[in-house]
């Protein structure tokens, strides 16, 4: 009579946390950071739900302790409640997820249904902040006229004290902050800037991100008076500025033909037919960098943001503007916070475009429900 032997062999659970994004050797708390849960084995399809912790050492009495950060909802893009942690990076200005310098825990864990509470951990330090030098950056002048003062930037206080920082520059606008360049290690910049609000005594905020190698950060602002032509003052000609971008455009300088249009387009106010003009002339550009998305950008919600009606041939050139930086965004890979970033004023745009569109439609409709009529 034939026997068999029949032998059962359980299957090992194995759960563990990983991090996959701005890992280090140090973590660099601007960016985000990605942590995922891995599970292997038959319990893997019960589990009921995942939890995160995040934890700061803290010396305290000679001694040293892990304090447990109670806002953590507040400092990431997923749930609490999810197989992955996103940390945001930049919360708001210069505010960030992790503080620099410091040493950090976290810790995930699922449960399972009928089973155990698993766990895991990993512990990162963060970056050590910039030394901030005495003298930092400065601009010159620090009041002009938009369209005539070209604003200098001198950052050499910081090159002084490490040569090998980068330099990434833009302003705040009233479509967001604009990104006026890749980052680049040159300390100083020269530019035209958008017209600042009246409502804000014409003020401009200048943004220098500095870099180091390791990833370390600094932020300085600096505040210019951008004022508006004096009324007899004929510089701002549509014709020209038009001609001006096609060249830039010619020559290969996008940023700069970019900067040209945002400049002329903060200035133009109520005059809608010079709004399209201008962003026509910058309709069949490309995008070379992802600095140039927030230009395109803002150009389109400059051109159509508080319009009331609107042309087809603006509406194609905005949609050509949104389609070009938007498959610019699909294959870079490169920074997904810069990605992410880029992504907010891309949004923005299309809504503007999306919104002036179905005016155009509506007001198409009824002419052509009264020919009928008619």
């Amino acid at each position: 009579m034939a026997s068999h032997l029949l032998m059962v062999v359980q299957q090992r659970t194995l759960f563990f946390i990983s991090c996959i994004y701005n890992c280090g050797p140090e973590v660099i708390p601007s960016r985000q950071m990605i942590i995922e849960s891995n599970c292997t084995g038959d319990i893997c399809g019960k589990i009921t739900r995942h939890h995160w912790s995040l934890f700061k050492m803290i010396s305290e009495d000679s001694s040293l302790s892990w304090v447990e950060i109670i806002d953590l909802d507040t400092r990431i893009l997923t749930d609490l409640d999810n197989p992955s942690l996103v940390l945001t990076g930049r919360n708001n200005g210069n505010d960030y997820s992790l503080e620099m310098n410091t040493t950090y825990k976290i810790s995930g864990s699922i449960m399972v249904a009928g089973g155990p509470l698993l766990d895991d951990e990993i512990i990162f330090r963060t970056v050590a902040p910039l030394s901030v030098p005495l003298q930092g950056c400065s601009v010159q002048p620090v009041e002009g006229f938009v369209f005539k003062t070209n604003f200098s930037v001198n950052c050499s206080g910081w090159h002084a004290e490490n040569q090998f920082l980068t330099y990434k520059y833009s302003y705040i606008a009233s479509t967001g902050t604009v990104t006026t360049n890749r980052a680049l290690p040159n300390p100083y910049i020269t530019s035209l800037l958008p017209k600042g609000k009246k409502s804000e005594d014409y003020n401009v905020v200048i943004r220098v991100d500095i870099f180091d190698q390791r990833g370390a950060s600094h932020v300085e602002k600096l505040t210019v008076k951008v004022k508006p032509l004096p009324q007899n003052d004929s510089s701002l000609n549509v014709e020209t500025v038009n001609n001006n971008i096609k060249e830039f455009l010619k020559k290969g300088k996008v940023s700069e033909a970019a900067t040209h249009a945002i400049v002329a387009l903060s200035s133009y106010d109520d005059d809608d037919e010079a709004k399209d003009s201008t962003l026509q002339a910058m309709a069949d550009s490309q995008i070379s960098h992802v600095s140039q998305v927030t230009q395109f950008c803002a150009i389109v919600i400059m051109a159509t943001e508080n319009r009331i009606k609107i042309s087809m041939n603006t509406v194609d050139g905005a949609t050509a503007l949104l389609i070009e930086a938007t498959n610019f965004l699909r294959t870079f890979d490169e920074d997904r916070d810069v990605v992410e970033q880029a992504g907010e004023h891309l949004i923005l745009g299309i809504s503007n475009t999306l919104r002036v569109s179905t005016d155009l439609a509506d007001d198409l409709s009824q002419q052509e429900g009264e020919t009928e009529l008619n």
